[in-house]
């Protein structure tokens, strides 16, 4: 036999054994696509006959007034957890807002408090003084983070059978408050897009307008706040994934400093604990329907228990004296946001309002070029989560088998792409004004070791030229525009949502941000024009900017690290008039 006739059966050999690996890839993957859709049908048989809604518990705006409504016997903590669970089994199933469900655990930790409750008050005590800063308010949390006898399926199919036997650190904080966990909330798939939908419990529904979408990757629990579902919610954030939920829902949310909340016990489809994800911050965070309860929540995070819990990172309680302080703020507006991405009528408004409510207030409001490319810092912190994500997400897609969605296919494919393809494509694009669409490609090649070593160094001294910028100007706070659009119509959420936004910048920096809801879209702003770009990503902009009439827009308020109790602060003031306007 010759040397040629012994590389052809070898090559042979070689096709042969490719294909039998695809055969029983895709064999092990439908297995898996219907072990989730099993998942799901098997929650959705269950059925409950609650009774009616609670008029007086649904009039309740604010935790505080809930609280209040139990302490004065107006209703109890079983009709709280009665009326949201229905609810989350009405509006959340049919919207595809939520996960696995707690349902019965719930209903008994409620009558549970109700009992508690009931002998503090024969015992003539105060209940404020004693029970919980969140006595029988339930809650929900997004589907990767931990719950006791929950699902954590990070919306893949291969993850359906993985249930948890510990609760998360946060989750822990918040029972031990009083709190009762009663859904777990829908992300997207693996937690990688900003569109909440999966193969398995579906896709998520904006309560304003239910053909866009309500975000990602934390946008079932943004849903359930926004749609009355819910009193305040858990989830997470790296790009932008509580901030823009947010946004596009109309609600608020805290993405805290790296690790001043342990977020131990939350997994990816990546990685087993968010909590390794170093070079890019990653956090726990709330999601509520005021400023108000979200300090309350936060008080709650950062509260000496859960620091003596975990005490791997730095102690630092919640600083009261900062959050209430009067003393007047110097706060930047951001001069070149513009270009990263052309802002709709509506987030410049907002913008304009913010600052208003600030300067009425005795506050300055000054206009800053604080950071060299802040284009290039944007796209920058994309790539570094490619760098983190890239190789780990081939490799486990094909060790779980899964099917899963076209950005996470596309995310593969390109992780692989060589530099001769890409020159291609980028001569290419220039032709049909596709910069945008390729750059963040590009994005999506595997890097090298040398890559991430250069990226390492050129982020950190970026972000030691931004604190030095930072201090020479003064500032107290940054307001920058949460999403360039409000909500996304689905359909176009693969083009819309590869844009860039000044969201990049908080988690690249390493600073707390908050996302506060400002204003909606008027008559006259039903349009978006973008000179600068004039791409395939601005047409699909202004494709989804027809009928976004009543949308909300806000914007985010950016602080140093440790500094969250500021942006609560200025989110609360914020709040508080734009709601005059």
């Amino acid at each position: 036999m010759s040397i040629s006739q012994i590389l052809w059966y070898l090559f042979l050999l070689y096709l042969g054994y490719k294909a039998l690996y695809w055969v029983h890839f895709f064999y092990c993957a439908r297995e898996n696509y219907y072990k989730g859709q099993r998942i799901k049908k098997e929650r959705d048989s269950k059925t409950y006959d609650f009774p009616p809604e609670n008029q007086a518990v649904l009039e309740c705006s604010t935790i505080q007034d809930l609280l209040d409504g139990q302490f004065s016997r107006r209703f109890t903590a079983t009709d709280i957890v009665n009326t949201y669970a229905n609810r989350c089994y009405t509006i959340g199933r049919k919207h595809n807002y939520t996960a696995d469900e707690m349902f019965e655990r719930a209903l008994s930790d409620a009558k549970e408090k109700d009992k508690q409750l009931k002998d503090i008050l024969d015992q003539g005590k105060n209940p404020k003084n004693v029970l919980g800063k969140l006595h029988g308010i339930p809650f929900s949390v997004k589907d990767h983070i931990w719950v006791e006898g929950t699902i954590s399926s990070c919306g893949v199919s291969s993850m359906t059978d993985n249930i948890k036997n510990k609760d998360s650190y946060i989750v822990q904080a918040l029972r031990k408050e009083g709190a009762i966990p009663l859904v777990k909330g829908n992300c997207s798939e693996g937690n990688l897009t900003h569109h909440t939908t999966n193969l398995v419990w579906g896709e998520a529904k904006n309560p304003w307008d239910n053909t866009r979408t309500c975000g990602g990757s934390s946008g079932g629990d943004a849903a359930l706040v926004a749609s009355g579902c819910i009193p305040f919610s858990i989830g997470s954030d790296c790009l932008g994934s509580l901030r823009i939920p947010a946004l596009f829902c109309g609600i608020y949310t805290l993405f805290p400093t790296f690790k001043r909340m342990s977020a131990k016990r939350a997994e990816t489809y990546l990685q087993d604990n968010i909590q390794n994800f170093e070079l890019l911050p990653y956090a726990i965070g709330p999601l509520t329907r005021n400023a108000s309860d979200l300090t309350i929540v936060a008080k709650i995070m950062f509260s000496e228990d859960v620091y003596e819990e975990y005490r791997r990172y730095p102690k630092v309680p919640f600083n009261k004296a900062l959050h209430s302080s009067t003393g007047k703020l110097k706060i930047g507006i951001l001069n070149d946001v513009e270009k990263i991405s052309t802002l709709s009528k509506t987030a410049e408004r907002s913008i304009e309002i913010a600052s208003q409510i600030l300067e009425d207030n005795d506050h300055e409001v000054v206009n800053v070029d604080l950071v060299e490319n802040t284009d290039e810092q944007s796209h920058m912190v994309h790539r570094n989560a490619i760098y983190m994500a890239g190789v780990p997400l081939k490799n486990k897609l094909f060790k779980s088998k899964d099917y899963v969605g076209p950005a996470v296919i596309l995310s593969v494919i390109f992780n692989h792409v060589p530099t001769l393809v890409l020159k291609i494509a980028d001569f290419l694009f220039s032709f049909c004004k596709g910069k945008r669409t390729l750059l963040s490609m590009k994005d999506l090649i595997q890097p090298s070791a040398q890559d991430i070593m250069d990226f390492t160094m050129q982020k950190q001294q970026t972000v030691e030229k931004t604190i030095q910028k930072w201090k020479e100007l003064g500032l107290d706070a940054l307001i920058v525009p949460s999403f360039p659009i409000p909500a996304v119509k689905s359909k176009l959420c693969d083009q819309v949502l590869l844009m860039s936004g000044a969201y990049r910048l908080a988690p690249f920096w390493g600073f707390p941000a908050g996302s506060v809801p400002i204003t909606t879209v008027r008559e006259d702003e039903q349009e978006y024009k973008d000179e600068k770009f004039n791409d395939n990503i601005s047409k699909a902009c202004a494709e989804s900017m027809k009928d976004s009439k009543g949308l909300p827009m806000g914007v985010e308020v950016i602080c140093m690290p440790y500094k969250e109790e500021q942006i609560l602060r200025i989110m609360e003031l914020l709040q508080r008039d734009s709601n005059k306007r």
